[in-house]
């Protein structure tokens, strides 16, 4: 879902089962996965040409997990593992008219 004024931009994104996966050194992998996350990504688009923009955009995102999978067992953990972060991009847009 999303919201266009102008130059600016602000974009709602929902993810269904999101899942998080991670690898360190001599340990199994672990997986992690719950139900909801989202996404919230406003940012400013300057026209270059009648058919391309460039902009600037800060996405922030957030997690949930509720299980966790490590060497084949899946347990719930007690307590949710959360994660949340602030990400800045370059972004690069075509008009196809």
């Amino acid at each position: 879902v999303g919201y266009n004024f102008n130059n600016f931009f602000l974009n709602f994104t929902l993810f269904l089962m999101p899942q998080l996966k991670t690898k360190a050194p001599s340990i199994s992998d672990t997986t992690y996965s719950g139900d909801l996350g989202f996404q919230l990504v406003a940012g400013y688009n300057y026209e270059v040409t009648s058919y391309m923009t460039l902009g600037l955009q800060l996405a922030y995102r957030a997690f949930e997990y509720k299980k966790m999978k490590t060497g084949g067992t899946e347990t719930s953990l007690s307590e949710k593992y959360n994660t949340s972060a602030f990400d800045p991009f370059l972004n690069v847009t075509f008009y196809f008219r």
